[in-house]
């Protein structure tokens, strides 16, 4: 078997990458998925239905967005066309315009906020929500079981390939785990980003003081 790059096309596909997505920020455990996965009962159904109700919402997201692409890794058989299991995935943004210039600017935004739970998670959200850029890498995972093999390496090119062809740059917020990828391509740390974890709503509740120690201190 060797690994073939794929660009989603149906649900049913975006569902194996998204849980491709989950599993690869639990192993190390990534806090900045408290912003897009909310767990409001901690059993293994509570985490099932976020974990759906993340897909949903990122699906909607997508397919709000024309700029938006969902790249995935398989393993391809040898002898057929039925895919392995997802190695890796990655969603790009290929912005012809800026989108905040667009007349469904409010709309988009109001996507982007429909992924953030209301209240404080949402506000928490907001404030690390990064700015446009005409090509922006928005995020990238390998499974635990195929990190180190190659399949990150084969996300980039199909994004490299692309700046080139557009002639533009690209942009990537990124943790510390991916630099020496996006290093090799040829990106360049221009700011250090520390999140802001202050509370301005008031005192602070449970979920804010839990999401704010998590991510205390991290930059991207």
């Amino acid at each position: 078997m060797s690994p073939i790059l794929k660009t989603v096309a149906t649900f049913e596909e975006f569902s194996l990458v998204v849980d491709c997505l989950w599993e690869s920020n639990i192993d190390p455990f990534n806090p900045f998925m408290n912003i897009i996965v909310r767990i409001k009962e901690p059993t293994a159904e509570g985490v099932a239905a976020a974990v759906q109700e993340m897909k949903e919402c990122l699906w909607k997201t997508h397919k709000a967005d024309k700029y938006s692409v969902w790249v995935y890794i398989v393993d391809e058989y040898e002898h057929g066309e039925e895919p392995g299991k997802v190695l890796a995935g990655a969603e790009w943004l290929f912005h012809e315009v800026n989108p905040f210039e667009e007349k469904k600017d409010d709309e988009k935004q109001k996507n982007k906020n429909d992924e953030i739970e209301n209240g404080e998670k949402k506000e928490e959200g907001d404030n690390s929500l990064g700015s446009w850029w005409p090509e922006e890498l928005s995020m990238m995972f390998t499974h635990p079981d195929h990190r180190c093999r190659g399949s990150g390496s084969l996300l980039m090119e199909y994004g490299m390939r692309k700046t080139t062809e557009m002639n533009v740059e690209a942009l990537v917020e990124a943790t510390a785990g991916g630099l020496p990828l996006y290093e090799k391509f040829g990106f360049r740390t221009i700011e250090i980003i520390t999140i802001d974890t202050a509370c301005r709503g008031g005192k602070p509740g449970f979920l804010w003081l839990k999401m704010a120690n998590e991510i205390k201190g991290k930059t991207t």
